[in-house]
């Protein structure tokens, strides 16, 4: 679908951005600098949580820290707060994710305090519909991920199960763990939904990061036919399953390979047709196969992104190993991490932009890596605070939400790698 660039002519009103200024040099040398840009009265955006764009090509920011909702156009920030006096303005004060879908309407989804849990936004009309948790029933608790699907149906995410929204009568219907039923949602905390080419839909459930049980998780694929789930859960008697529940990467790539990260040593490609999992395992013996990182003695590290570059290469990142990049030519593996050409160990996010670079989040120096898929080589880029999110918009700017500084904005036409 064909979307609209952004509209210009408007000053900018209060925000933060950081433009990145790309230096000229050769590639080995080259370094993305950060400046600093603030808005008209200098006041900071504060924490961005998500980033999307619009079929008309806004850019849309959920900002915790100033308890708003951000519409850019370009040239001026647009706020929308909550207003106890007018019932038609943004329903809650944390935003946690948004969502453009692709008949305009923005979805907003608010973490657990207050009981506003999302809201749908109508540009044309500027109206607010809200979808509370006490009057439209939506499950309580964050709403961890939202998504349209090929049909047009609404999905979100929760920590408390997924729903999904009946949109002639406003209300939600409900799927949820229940205990002793195979074919209902293994788990009711929600991590990821994702749809594959083939229009099914998966749930990746499991909190890897709470001291809670070890068994809860697993991914789920819906059936939507009869309304039922299909679990695929760890079985220690059965190599053939994931090797732990807590999902938290489901990708696809270009040439249909099926991809889930977990916890623990858990890379895996699936067979859809046959629900079995192929174990990619770290071999000591065999370091440049595919794996996943080396875990480290006594961590519980888990894999935090699987994406693919433009040259057909799958990078897999984990919280606290660094990178493998997988090359699907040669079958080999090579590894980024602390004192192997990769300044850090910790990756939180990866994104790819348009021109095939990997960006990566990382969630100890709070820096920005930029990979290069040509070169092979990664710099870093000082981003302030913990990049948590990346979104490319339609001129091709990549935009950075970071855990408390406001925005980082890179053009790539300033690129002379």
């Amino acid at each position: 679908m064909l979307f609209k660039y952004m509209k210009s002519k408007i000053t900018i009103t209060a925000i933060i951005l950081l433009l990145v200024i790309v230096q000229q040099g050769p590639a080995q040398n080259n370094e993305l600098k950060f400046n600093l840009v603030e808005g008209v009265n200098g006041t900071l955006l504060g924490k961005i949580t998500a980033i999307t764009q619009d079929r008309n090509g806004y850019m849309w920011f959920a900002g915790q820290g100033a308890e708003c909702l951000y519409r850019y156009d370009g040239n001026r920030m647009v706020s929308f707060k909550k207003d106890t006096l007018n019932p038609n303005s943004l329903g809650g004060t944390n935003p946690e994710t948004i969502y453009a879908d692709d008949s305009g309407m923005i979805w907003v989804g608010f973490n657990d305090k207050g009981d506003i849990g999302l809201d749908q936004f109508n540009p044309a009309t500027g109206i607010f519909k809200h979808y509370g948790r006490a009057t439209n029933d939506l499950s309580p608790g964050s709403v961890s991920a939202i998504l349209r699907d090929h049909k047009g149906i609404l999905w979100v995410g929760t920590n408390n199960g997924l729903d999904r929204l009946d949109e002639k009568t406003g209300k939600f219907i409900h799927y949820r763990n229940e205990p002793g039923n195979p074919r209902s949602l293994s788990s009711n905390n929600v991590r990821a939904i994702y749809e594959d080419r083939r229009g099914d839909l998966w749930i990746g459930t499991g909190l890897y990061w709470e001291n809670n049980d070890n068994d809860d998780g697993g991914l789920n694929r819906f059936d939507r036919n009869n309304e039922t789930f299909t679990q695929y859960l760890n079985d220690p008697k059965n190599p053939l399953s994931l090797i732990n529940n807590k999902v938290r990467a489901i990708f696809e790539d270009s040439r249909g390979t099926f991809w889930v990260g977990t916890s623990g040593d858990g890379l895996h490609t699936m067979d859809r047709s046959t629900g079995s999992f192929e174990r990619r395992l770290y071999n000591p013996a065999k370091p440049d196969e595919l794996s996943r990182p080396k875990l480290k003695p006594g961590n519980q590290d888990h894999i935090t992104f699987i994406n693919e570059d433009s040259t057909g290469a799958i990078w897999i990142g984990t919280d606290a190993a660094g990178i493998n990049r997988y090359d699907p030519v040669t079958k080999k593996i090579t590894h980024y991490e602390s004192g192997n050409g990769f300044p850090d160990s910790t990756c939180w996010n990866g994104f790819i932009s348009r021109d095939g670079v990997l960006w990566i989040s990382t969630e100890d120096s709070k820096l920005l890596y930029r990979a290069d898929p040509f070169h092979k080589s990664i710099y870093s880029i000082p981003t302030i605070n913990l990049a948590v999110s990346f979104l490319e918009d339609r001129k091709g700017y990549l935009w950075v939400a970071t855990g408390g500084n406001g925005l980082l904005k890179y053009d790539h036409q300033k690129n002379l790698i």
